[in-house]
């Protein structure tokens, strides 16, 4: 889906999207795309301990905290 996406979106390097998502499937699709960034949401329908094993760069307790985590 991300390669899709990428494509309608003319983005061609998958290291400039970020994948964020609160199942283990949107951490690893993140990963085997090989995504810049790979954020875990740990308030959604998985806990910090289910996501921390999977591959990722970051684990948030909400999307509220992406601002300060990207420096918006």
């Amino acid at each position: 889906m991300i390669r899709r996406l990428m494509q309608r979106c003319s983005v061609t390097d998958s290291r400039h999207v970020a994948k964020i998502g609160d199942a283990p499937a949107d951490l690893l699709e993140g990963a085997n795309a090989d995504c810049g960034l790979v954020i875990g949401v740990t308030n959604g329908s998985s806990s910090r301990e289910q996501l921390s094993v999977l591959p990722h760069d970051y684990l948030i307790g909400s999307v509220a905290e992406l601002p300060v985590l990207l420096g918006l």
